[in-house]
């Protein structure tokens, strides 16, 4: 089974020139989205995060046998608990240049770290949502490539691109 790779939301401004063509209609988006990745998460369902502490919440994910979300931002810790057969992680927030993109390293650490947790066969969603100048984009690139490193393999992303300093 793959690492499932893809973004939180694709209409982002920022991302016409890095990611979208210049000339590409915004209606169009989306459509241009699914051709380069597989999956995407629908932004606006997840902005609240259940209390990463809440034992009895992970108690409740065994039973039922569903994943706990991983979520990884300088300002929210989760712990790093395996409750079913796949997974999902999603990134917020790098500490790479430009902010909020993630480093190589960092991307490396959460690709090493789901190869332990959940091994090559296991299914892997992981959303980057951090979209300001196109850094999900860049970094869901990247990081297949860190997959691929760590022997997962990675669904399809589009072409390396570049991101803006500014």
């Amino acid at each position: 089974m793959p690492v499932l790779i893809g973004t939180s939301g694709w209409q982002y401004k920022d991302w016409r020139g890095p990611f979208y063509p210049p000339d590409l209609p915004q209606a169009r988006w989306l459509e241009y989205y699914a051709e380069r990745f597989c999956v995407q998460e629908v932004n606006n369902a997840f902005y609240r995060l259940p209390e990463a502490s809440t034992f009895a919440a992970r108690a409740v994910l065994e039973r039922r046998g569903a994943a706990f979300c991983l979520a990884d931002s300088p300002r929210r810790q989760t712990p790093v608990w395996r409750t079913a057969d796949w997974g999902y992680l999603r990134l917020h927030e790098g500490t790479g240049s430009p902010h909020p993109c993630y480093t190589p390293a960092a991307l490396d650490r959460w690709a090493a770290q789901l190869a332990d947790l959940h091994g090559p066969d296991a299914e892997v969603f992981v959303f980057f949502n951090n979209d300001p100048k196109g850094c999900a984009v860049r970094d869901a690139v990247r990081f297949a490539g860190a997959c691929r490193a760590h022997g997962l393999e990675p669904s399809r992303v589009p072409e390396p691109l570049r991101v803006s300093s500014t």
